[in-house]
């Protein structure tokens, strides 16, 4: 959502429509179901959903532009923006420019006068202010597909003209490149279709569009007067609706200058390409259809003929979620098919296409050893099969959001598989996020050891690679540190992998994590080489949260991993008495008993310089561990503290979900505000040092500004989002709070 939208809800939080109540909702659905589903399909949406063909590929929308716009315009907050002096006075002077006779602001004012330029200007604005629309159909997702397939083939042509630039004058890979190009589309050429694409915005006015479109018509005849195709742009009847039309083919494009000689292997090779290609047609259309301005691309006007007949968008099963919310103020859908979600997004088909390229890059690579292609070829192979297993198969997805009386409300339904996320319970993880951070994001993932197994046989498989193959080609001495390296740490990796798959993997078998952005410890000098603020600055603390099944385990793990670095530390002083001093052992953290459990901390060397508040920090307490920036934020975190939301969260964290996201941007404001007044000191000092008690006059007044423009950026007060799983379908709730100055 951009920064424009921030504010756009922000006044008269007290009247407007009530919260969905979920009961009353379900009781809706079901007297629907039971006594009116036959004309459930009639109903209407008012919008583009209404004549957007239902075999669309991708659909977006944006609704209620100048509503929102307007709000905006009427806030407090943007009130208070016009009201810094610095943007008033850049308002004056534009003002001033434009009541300038003889300036150029003003001659430009006299032609946005004319009568002509006046409609045309209302007419842009008539175009951006209630809806638009954009959709693809599956033509679409053949060009998407297509597209993939060439740049595949060029990659792979890339990599594999390396060679080929050493061994000639360059042009080799060059010629490489394009014939690989050329290759696919002729191997795909079944898929070389004009893109079936329809932009289109809603109008009030549909005069002042049919004057502006003859307007248009007129002087694009006067353009291409001279061009070789003035026929072929003409006003024509599609349906019951005039559009200007621009009929183009391939048979324009002089093909008998392209070399294909240059890249063929045998003449005649991209015949059928060619043919391909000049066959190739494209017809834009403009018009105005239904109180919409369409803008089409397609190979013909057959489509557009039948707009808005037989099966639309809105009656897709997809769409049947957003029907419950057809009362509310929709300011945006957008929907992906399943067809073109196939096409554009990984699945587990595109594995096996990656594997043959790979194998193709090893028949160019220059390996000499047809015994270790052979292997390698095999172990891809067996490689690209156990990846599968970790790639979803993609599904469509649908996306839609409402304006609410305090901001903006949306869901996001994803059929996509979903192999990772696990929504079967609660997150009581959220309890412990600090309280009120500025940035949490927690989820709940499957246990699946099975992943860790796949991960550690193929890097044993890749290690074994580099003992059997590439040690041998070393030199000497690289040889002989590169063994001894492989001597110390080969068995103290067994250890860690053991320590990992026995201790860890079943402490951690609750599948919780959470990410935490906070920012509540302050220094006045974070750096002994940093000049010395005047007022506290906050610093950013980052914590990596996990909820534990066994904190014995989870301690032994980390005890355990205490260990190796210890036995590593001496193995390699044993090798190398020069290495590491005599003295140096891996220090013991420090511990303090908190409420919620034991947090551990490093302290860090005084040679560093940093403020000792930041130190490498963990902590363990009966259901949550946690690695923190700070033995603060450590502490926090452990103790149990929920999240300060009164909103989406707050209702939903007793309930099964699969994540939680939390941001609030006030407080990341409130945390950015002393550094950039900060920097503003220290600029207009020239950086001397410690800040003057008092600010010098300009410079308060500077900092006031700034404050004043910080202040409306508050406006926009949290994001909320919760993701549940039902019925296999991944269900995001989102809900963005906007609240305008007093």
């Amino acid at each position: 959502m951009s920064s424009f939208l921030a504010f756009t809800v922000a006044r008269n939080s007290s009247q407007g429509l009530s919260t969905l109540r979920p009961r009353r909702w379900a009781l809706v659905g079901l007297v629907a179901v039971c006594f009116v589903a036959p004309a459930a399909a009639a109903e209407k949406y008012g919008n583009s959903l209404d004549w957007v063909p239902a075999d669309a590929a991708f659909y977006s929308t944006s609704m209620r532009l100048k509503q929102q716009f307007d709000i905006v315009a009427a806030s407090n907050a943007w009130q208070k923006f016009r009201s810094i002096p610095s943007v008033a006075m850049v308002w004056q002077l534009a003002e001033a420019q434009i009541n300038n006779p003889g300036g150029p602001a003003a001659m430009a004012l006299q032609l946005l006068e004319l009568p002509e330029t006046q409609q045309l200007l209302q007419m842009l604005g008539d175009m951006f202010s209630s809806e638009i629309v954009a959709y693809g159909g599956p033509k679409t997702a053949d060009c998407m597909e297509l597209f993939q397939l060439i740049n595949s083939a060029q990659q792979q042509a890339t990599l594999a003209a390396v060679r080929a630039v050493q061994e000639d004058d360059g042009q080799g890979g060059y010629k490489d490149r394009a014939r690989a190009i050329l290759k696919a589309l002729q191997e795909h050429k079944e898929l070389l279709k004009t893109p079936d694409l329809v932009v289109a915005f809603k109008l009030v006015d549909q005069q002042a569009a049919q004057t502006q479109l003859k307007r248009l018509e007129v002087l694009t005849r006067m353009a291409l007067q001279q061009s070789p195709i003035p026929d072929r742009f003409k006003r024509e009847k599609v349906g019951d609706v005039e559009y200007l039309t621009l009929r183009l083919d391939g048979g324009l494009v002089p093909w008998d200058q392209v070399p294909w000689g240059d890249f063929e292997q045998a003449e005649g090779e991209f015949k059928e390409l060619r043919g391909a290609l000049e066959k190739l047609t494209l017809v834009i259309a403009l018009g105005v259809r239904d109180n919409y301005l369409m803008l089409s691309l397609d190979e013909s006007t057959d489509r557009l003929a039948k707009l808005g007949q037989g099966p639309v968008l809105a009656d897709a099963k997809e769409l049947a979620p957003l029907a419950r919310f057809r009362d509310r103020p929709l300011a945006s859908v957008a929907y992906v098919s399943e067809a073109f979600a196939n096409r554009v997004r990984m699945n587990p088909t595109d594995i096996d296409h990656i594997v043959e390229q790979v194998g193709g890059l090893l028949d160019a690579s220059g390996v000499e050893d047809q015994k270790l292609k052979d292997r390698l070829a095999v172990d891809i192979g067996k490689l690209g099969d156990d990846l599968k297993q970790f790639v979803p198969q993609p599904g469509a997805v649908l996306g839609f959001s409402f304006m609410t009386p305090t901001g903006f409300e949306g869901y996001t339904y994803n059929w996509t598989q979903q192999l990772m996320l696990d929504g079967r319970q609660p997150l009581p993880l959220a309890s412990h996020l600090g309280g009120s951070p500025v940035l949490a994001v927690v989820s709940r993932s499957k246990y699946d050891p099975h992943a860790y197994d796949t991960l550690v046989k193929w890097a044993k498989v890749g290690f074994s690679y580099f003992e059997e193959f590439a040690l041998p080609q070393m030199g000497h001495d690289d040889r002989e540190k590169a063994t001894q390296a492989i001597k110390i740490v080969k068995p103290l990796s067994a250890r860690a992998d053991k320590t990992t798959r026995e201790l860890l993997m079943p402490a951690l078998k609750d599948g919780q994590t959470a990410l935490v952005l906070d920012a509540q410890i302050a220094s006045k000098q974070w750096h002994k080489e940093m000049p010395v603020s005047a007022h506290a600055l906050p610093m950013a603390e980052l914590a990596i949260v996990m909820g534990i099944s066994d904190p014995k385990l989870f301690k032994q793990a980390m005890g355990e991993y205490k260990a190796i670095a210890d036995d590593l530390v001496k193995a390699i002083r044993e090798n190398d008495p020069s290495a590491i001093p005599a003295n140096y052992q891996v220090p013991d953290p420090e511990s303090e008993t908190t409420q919620g459990g034991t947090v551990y901390h490093y302290r860090l060397p005084a040679a560093a310089g940093l403020d000792p508040q930041i130190a490498p920090s963990g902590g363990v307490g009966e259901t949550v561990a946690v690695f923190a920036t700070s033995p603060r934020l450590a502490a926090r975190i452990l103790a149990d503290a929920p999240l300060a939301s009164q909103g989406l969260i707050g209702s939903a964290a007793a309930r099964p979900c699969a994540t939680l996201v939390y941001f609030n941007w006030p407080a990341l404001v409130d945390a950015s505000t002393p550094w950039i007044e900060f920097a503003i000191r220290q600029n207009a000092s020239g950086a001397a040092g410690v800040e003057a008690k008092e600010d010098p006059a300009e410079i308060a007044e500077i900092l006031t500004q700034v404050r004043t423009l910080l202040e409306i950026l508050k406006c926009w007060r949290t994001t909320e989002s919760v993701t549940t799983i039902e019925n296999g379908v991944t269900i995001a709730h989102t809900i963005t709070t906007i609240k305008d100055l007093e």
